[in-house]
C-alpha cells in the first residue's frame, strides 16, 4: 500500500513538473510568434482611466516635467498611439511608457543605455524571450491600490494589528495544552480556530485586496533577484545595475522570509492555491503577520524600493519598444538641434498601414491647402506625433530627423461642450488662446492646428485666422496650420510657406496620390465631388452656376484684395 501510495506521489510530480514545463513552452512560443507584429487588441476597448490615475499620482509625488496636455493628446488620438506601442507585461512597464508619452524631457545620457539594452533585445531572441517570460510572469494588476501602496508613505499597515498575533499565539498554545490537558486544549484550540476564522474573515475583504497587491510588489522584488542570475554579455550592464541595488536592499532576506505567506496571491503564472494551507494561514494569521512584517520592512527601504520599481519598469519599456521597432516600417535615432528648424525625410503616420510617406524641411511656419481627404491634415499630425514619440521614445518614423527640443500643442479636434455650455465656435476659441499663451513659454513650441476657425462665417473667419497667423509669425514658434482658405496663402506673405495636397478626379473616382507638393492649392473640386458621388445633376449645375456668378461679381475679388492690401498695411506699420 505504501509502495503505491509512493508511486502515485511521484506520477503526480511528475505530472505537475511536465504540465509547467508545457506551459513554459508554449508561452515562450506565444512570446516568440509575437515579436514583430502588432499588439492583437489595440483597437479594442481598454481602459486607459488606470494608467491616467497612476500618472497623476506620480506628477504629484514626484518632480515630473511640463507634460503634454489633455486637448493635444486627446487631438492627436495619443490613447490608440500608446496602445499601438504598448507591448509590456508589467504594471509598472505599462505606467512608465503612458508616463514618457506625457512628460517633456529628454535625458540623453539615460537613454545611451536604454538604447543599447534595445538593440541588444532586438537581436538577442533567446535573451529576449527569457526576460520576457520572467516579466509575464509578474503580469498586471490595474488596482488603484496599487498607488495607494507605492505613494501612501506608511504603505497601508494594518490597523489594531496588535490583536492578530496575539490570537495565533492563543492558538499555537492551546494545541500545546493538548499534551498536558486533554479536554482544555481541544475547547481552547477549537475557540480559537473558531474566533480566528470569525476575526480574519471579517478584516478579509481589506486584507485580501492588500495582500494582492503586497504579493505582486514582492513578485516585482523577486523578479529582480532573478534578472540578476542572467549571464548573457549583451545583459552585463542591466544585471550590474540590479545587483547594486539589490545589494543595498540589506533587509531582502528578511521580505523573502516572509514573502511565502503572500506567494499565492500574486499574478503568477505558475502558482496553484493550495487549500490547506491557506486555512493553515487563516488559523495562525500567518499572512496578516507576513503582510505587517513586510510592510515596515519596505517602509524602512523606500528608497530602494522605489530603485527596483523603476529598474522592472525600465526594462519592461525596452522590451516593449523592441516588439514595436520590430513591427514598423522603419525609424530612426532622432537628431536634437539647437537651431529652429526641422529636416523630416520619408516621415509617416504612426497609425497608418502601408503609409505614403513625404520630405520637408521646415525653417518657416506653413500654411497647407487642399481638400478634404487629400492628406494634409493627415500630414501634420504625422509631424506632431513624430516630434512626440521623438522626445518620448527616442525614436522617429522617418529616415532623417533633426530637430530642436520642442513641446507640441495642438488645436485640431475641437468638440462643443454641453456640460459647460459651450459652442463649437466657443470651443475653438478657447484651444486656440491656450496655444498662443503657451508660444511664450520656457520650451521652444511646436504648434499644430487643422481647419482654423471653421466655426464661423467666412469674412470673420479669414480675417481672425489672418490676424492670429500674423500674431505667430512673430514669435519664436512653429506653426503648422492646415486650412480650406485659399485666400490665406494670398494674405499672409511674411514668415510662412505654402504646401498643399491635391488628388485627381475623373468622372467615376477621386484619386489621391498623398503627395506633398510645395505651394498654395490652385484647384478648388468640393462641387466636382458632387458629380462623383451620384448628386443630382440640377444640384451640380445650380452649384457650378452660382460658384461662377460669384467669381466673376466684384465681391469676391474686391473682398480679397482688400483684406490683402490690409494685411500689407498692417505689416509695414509693425
Amino acid at each position: 500500500m505504501e509502495i503505491l501510495v509512493l508511486i502515485l506521489l511521484i506520477l503526480l510530480v511528475v505530472y505537475i513538473c511536465f504540465s509547467n514545463h508545457k506551459r513554459k513552452l508554449n508561452i515562450l512560443n506565444r512570446i516568440s510568434n509575437e515579436f514583430g507584429k502588432k499588439p492583437k487588441d489595440f483597437h479594442e476597448e481598454f481602459d486607459m482611466n488606470f494608467v491616467r490615475t497612476y500618472y497623476k499620482a506620480r506628477k504629484e509625488n514626484e518632480n515630473v516635467n511640463e507634460s503634454i496636455d489633455e486637448l493635444t493628446w486627446n487631438d492627436l488620438d495619443m490613447d490608440t498611439v500608446f496602445k499601438r506601442t504598448n507591448y509590456t507585461s508589467t504594471t509598472f512597464g505599462e505606467t512608465y511608457l503612458y508616463y514618457k508619452f506625457r512628460e517633456v524631457a529628454y535625458d540623453s545620457k539615460k537613454w545611451a543605455i536604454t538604447e543599447e539594452l534595445i538593440n541588444s533585445l532586438m537581436k538577442n531572441d533567446s535573451l529576449r524571450n527569457s526576460i520576457k517570460l520572467e516579466l509575464s510572469k509578474v503580469g498586471k494588476i490595474n488596482d488603484e491600490r496599487f498607488i495607494n501602496f507605492v505613494y501612501n508613505p506608511d504603505f497601508n499597515k494594518i490597523k489594531g494589528y496588535y490583536k492578530y498575533p496575539l490570537l495565533a499565539v492563543s492558538l499555537v498554545i492551546s494545541v500545546l495544552l493538548m499534551f498536558f490537558d486533554n479536554k482544555i486544549g481541544i475547547f481552547g484550540t477549537v475557540f480559537f480556530m473558531c474566533i480566528n476564522i470569525l476575526f480574519y474573515q471579517s478584516a478579509k475583504i481589506y486584507l485580501e485586496d492588500n495582500f494582492s497587491v503586497m504579493a505582486y510588489l514582492l513578485n516585482n522584488i523577486k523578479l529582480c533577484q532573478k534578472l540578476s542570475k542572467i549571464k548573457d554579455n549583451d545583459f552585463s550592464k542591466f544585471r550590474l545595475e540590479t545587483e547594486k541595488i539589490l545589494s543595498n536592499f540589506a533587509k531582502l532576506r528578511k521580505v523573502k522570509r516572509y514573502s511565502f505567506a503572500l506567494s499565492k496571491r500574486g499574478a503568477n503564472l505558475f502558482s496553484d492555491i493550495d487549500l490547506v494551507t491557506e486555512y493553515i494561514k487563516m488559523f495562525f494569521m500567518i499572512d496578516i503577520i507576513a503582510y505587517q512584517n513586510i510592510a515596515k520592512i519596505l517602509e524602512e527601504n523606500k528608497e530602494y524600493l522605489y530603485l527596483i520599481y523603476d529598474l522592472v519598469a525600465q526594462l519592461d519599456f525596452a522590451v516593449s519598444l523592441s516588439y514595436y521597432r520590430e513591427s514598423i516600417d522603419g525609424y530612426v535615432t532622432p537628431e536634437f538641434i539647437d537651431k529652429n528648424v526641422m529636416e523630416l525625410e520619408n516621415i509617416y503616420h504612426p497609425l497608418i498601414d502601408n503609409p505614403i510617406k513625404n520630405s520637408i524641411t521646415i525653417d518657416r511656419n506653413i500654411i497647407f491647402t487642399g481638400s478634404n481627404a487629400s492628406g494634409k491634415s493627415t500630414f501634420i499630425k504625422a509631424v506632431a506625433l513624430n516630434c512626440i514619440l521623438a522626445q518620448s521614445l527616442n525614436m522617429a518614423l522617418c529616415s532623417k530627423y533633426r530637430c530642436q527640443f520642442s513641446k507640441v500643442i495642438t488645436s485640431m479636434a475641437i468638440r462643443d461642450d454641453i456640460l459647460e455650455g459651450d459652442s463649437y465656435f466657443i470651443a475653438e476659441v478657447k484651444s486656440l488662446k491656450r496655444l498662443l499663451d503657451s508660444l511664450n513659454g520656457n520650451i521652444p513650441i511646436l504648434a499644430f492646428v487643422d481647419e482654423i476657425l471653421k466655426g464661423t462665417n467666412t469674412i470673420e473667419r479669414i480675417s481672425a485666422s489672418a490676424s492670429v497667423l500674423k500674431y505667430v509669425g512673430r514669435t519664436n514658434a512653429r506653426m503648422l496650420v492646415a486650412t480650406h482658405d485659399i485666400e490665406l496663402t494670398q494674405m499672409i506673405t511674411t514668415g510662412y510657406d505654402n504646401y498643399h495636397f491635391r488628388e485627381t478626379i475623373t468622372d467615376t473616382n477621386v484619386l489621391f496620390d498623398y503627395k506633398l507638393k510645395y505651394g498654395p492649392s490652385t484647384t478648388r473640386n468640393a462641387i466636382k465631388l458632387l458629380k462623383v458621388m451620384d448628386f443630382k445633376t440640377s444640384v451640380v449645375n445650380d452649384a457650378n452656376n452660382i460658384y461662377d456668378s460669384f467669381i466673376k461679381s466684384q465681391n469676391g475679388p474686391r473682398f480679397n484684395l482688400k483684406l490683402k492690401l490690409i494685411f500689407i498695411n498692417l505689416d509695414e506699420q509693425s
